[in-house]
């Protein structure tokens, strides 16, 4: 029975099994445990997921806004190393400075390269950072720009700051005309440096010009006829100025081709000088030697000073007379005052005033025969020899015989005629001619050129003869 009891309850489970799922549950039976505690575990299970998800995400999150932080720093410390290493490669003009290598600014250029790669510079956190790298960056630029143009001057200038002879006038118009693009900061040092450049170029240039001009063929084989000890000198010293040691050498050279040149020509000058100083000695000796002067000064009489201003046929009589030793105690005044004198004919006696020149128009004047009588009753030796040639004249004088000649004041041309005689009419003694060079020499009362005055031969003999050939002579 037992075990019929068995199967009938297996069979019964069984049954129930099959038609179980047929059947609704009360809205109020209870929820089986453990099906609840299961979906309790899940969601534990879930939150706790959860909760290490966010705690996870918060560990990566911080570590990434530490990471962050970090490179910001970082980026931040590269930035003003850069900035600090290149801004020390420039002075306050913005210019680099003398120490700076062309290998620092590529180290700058580069630096500021990884910076624009590495920093994204569209935010407007980094517009400061971006205008300061493009301004260094422009100032780089600048810098090569300009070292280019030194390397390119530097081209023609060997050591020692000596430019190149090899320059040329090509080479200064290129670096002027790209000295126009450098930046403000080199173009004071640049223009420096190219002025240097064409002085030198200059100095060069002119002093080839001076070595080629002493020469009259391009392979300097003639030199110039009209070379002299100047132009050599001036070469010498252009050359002996030059910087440049194989350009000195070369036109040193040429130089030397010169210099017999010059010095066969200071010879044969010398010669040449040598023989005009001694035919000039000679002349001079002949000169001297063909003098005949008589010394009236201790017995010279001034009609000015004593006051007769038409007096001079008196006082060169007098001269004369006393020069011969005649009329010792006799004064200037009381002579002219005693003069014989006429109011009408200068033949008979002096005509107007011998102490005045008016009236102007008239010669106030006595004739040589009236005037040679006065000499006579003087106690004189005194002869008229109006007439006379010049030579005759210069022959008295030779023979030591003052002669008192009319010829005309100041040697002037003579002027309107009165009563046979120039207005102007002015008497002298003639005193001294040389046979050699044919110069007449007279003491002058009215000293207008000195009271000792010379003229020519031929010009005291047109006066003379156009005064009528008037005169005297004292023996």
């Amino acid at each position: 029975m037992s075990s019929t009891k068995k199967r009938n309850t297996k069979k019964k489970v069984t049954a129930k099994k099959q038609v179980a799922p047929k059947k609704q549950p009360a809205k109020d039976q209870p929820l089986d445990k453990k099906s609840t505690l299961k979906k309790s575990k899940v969601w534990l299970i879930c939150l706790i997921i959860l909760a290490s998800l966010l705690i996870l995400g918060g560990i990566i999150w911080h570590a990434i806004s530490v990471n962050l932080e970090r490179k910001q720093k970082e980026h931040e410390q590269e930035l003003e190393n850069t900035v600090s290493f290149c801004e020390n490669l420039f002075d306050e003009t913005t210019a680099i400075k003398n120490d700076t290598s062309e290998d620092d600014l590529k180290k700058c250029s580069n630096r500021l390269t990884e910076l624009k790669s590495k920093k994204d510079t569209s935010s407007e956190e980094n517009d400061a950072e971006k205008d300061q790298i493009n301004s260094l960056s422009e100032q780089i630029s600048n810098a090569f720009t300009y070292l280019d143009w030194n390397d390119a001057a530097n081209e023609l200038i060997s050591s020692g700051e000596i430019v190149k002879d090899s320059i040329e006038e090509k080479d200064l118009v290129s670096l002027d005309e790209s000295l126009k693009g450098l930046a403000d900061a080199y173009k004071e040092t640049a223009s420096e440096k190219l002025s240097y450049l064409r002085s030198e170029y200059l100095a060069m240039k002119d002093t080839k010009d001076t070595v080629n001009n002493l020469f009259t063929s391009e392979d300097h084989a003639e030199v110039r006829p009209d070379i002299n000890r100047n132009l050599y000198n001036e070469a010498k010293e252009k050359i002996d100025n030059l910087k440049q040691k194989s350009l000195r050498q070369n036109l040193s050279e040429q130089l030397e081709k010169v210099l017999p040149v010059v010095e066969e020509k200071e010879r044969i000058a010398r010669e040449l000088a040598e023989k005009a100083r001694r035919e000039r000695e000679e002349e001079l000796r002949k000169i001297a030697a063909s003098w005949h002067n008589l010394d009236l000064s201790p017995y010279y009489i001034n009609q000015i000073s004593a006051g007769f201003e038409s007096g001079c046929e008196a006082a060169s009589l007098l001269m004369s007379m006393k020069y011969k030793g005649y009329g010792g105690g006799i004064s200037f005044s009381s002579f002219a005052n005693n003069m014989p004198k006429s109011d009408t004919d200068p033949n008979q006696g002096f005509y107007l005033s011998m102490t005045s020149l008016e009236p102007r128009d008239e010669a106030h004047w006595i004739a040589p025969a009236p005037l040679a009588s006065y000499g006579v009753a003087s106690g004189g030796s005194v002869a008229n020899v109006s007439g006379w040639s010049l030579d005759q004249l210069d022959n008295e004088v030779k023979n030591g015989n003052p002669v008192i000649i009319y010829l005309t004041f100041g040697f002037n041309n003579p002027k309107e005629y009165s009563k046979g005689v120039p207005r102007n009419l002015h008497v002298l003694v003639l005193s001294g001619f040389n046979s050699y060079t044919g110069e007449q020499k007279f003491y002058d009362p009215w000293p207008v050129n000195g009271n000792n005055p010379s003229l020519s031969k031929a010009r005291t003999e047109q006066l003379y003869n156009a005064s009528g050939r008037r005169a005297l002579v004292v023996r």
